[in-house]
């Protein structure tokens, strides 16, 4: 709020101008921003969870991201489930204000993914987007929003060249998931579990020992 006081000024100003803001936990908060902005529109970027979830384990690394800590990978399929809930369950009570657009749409054919935004919208040309000047984007202490300016890239969402999520994890990740996914046009193959190599074999079998003998 402090930052769109400051950048708005004015009613005479804020009347002219569209304001764009990104925070992914505000899809928990959807019911008070709608309510204190009726005019709002909820755009929620969607992402393969496999993709997310690798991208969110390059940031427990040292010296990447903010050096978030490691977390299991139930928790992150609960947080996505969560997040994602709670959007289609203010669309459903408020038919119109969400639209759902997925990272490898914008990735892959931006111009056609931001005329589906600017139709959402009612008033956003393509081109005023596309052609965004570095200067007219607000980063604050944000700095890698840097790379919004960039060409979009299907390399880049589909982590080309980049480790991806292990045997186990992606398992886990589907089975977590497969219900939520398939509306959203992502497959999730539930099979049965990757087997488990020598070494976690024998941590399993030895945890096993130390819980018998207590």
């Amino acid at each position: 709020m402090r930052i769109v006081e400051e950048q708005l000024g004015s009613a005479v100003v804020a009347a002219g101008l569209n304001w764009v803001e990104k925070t992914p936990g505000h899809a928990l908060q959807m019911d008070s921003i709608g309510w204190m902005f009726p005019r709002a529109r909820f755009i929620y970027m969607l992402r393969d969870p496999l993709m997310a979830f690798a991208s969110r384990r390059e940031l427990t690394q040292p010296g990447a991201g903010w050096g978030e800590a490691w977390r299991p990978i139930e928790l992150m399929c609960a947080d996505w489930l969560r997040h994602l809930a709670a959007a289609e369950a203010f669309e459903a009570a408020q038919p119109g204000r969400v639209l759902f657009v997925k990272l490898e749409e914008l990735s892959s054919d931006a111009p056609a993914t931001l005329r589906r935004i600017g139709h959402f919208l009612g008033h956003t040309p393509v081109e005023d987007v596309v052609s965004l000047k570095p200067e007219r984007v607000l980063r604050e202490f944000e700095s890698w929003k840097m790379n919004a300016l960039l060409p979009e890239s299907s390399a880049i969402a589909a982590r080309q060249g980049k480790p991806g999520l292990d045997a186990y994890d992606t398992w886990r990740t589907h089975t977590l998931l497969a219900d939520a996914l398939a509306p959203h046009g992502y497959a999730a193959d539930s099979g049965p579990p990757p087997e488990m190599d020598a070494l976690h074999r024998k941590l399993v079998a030895s945890i096993d020992l130390l819980i018998a003998g207590r």
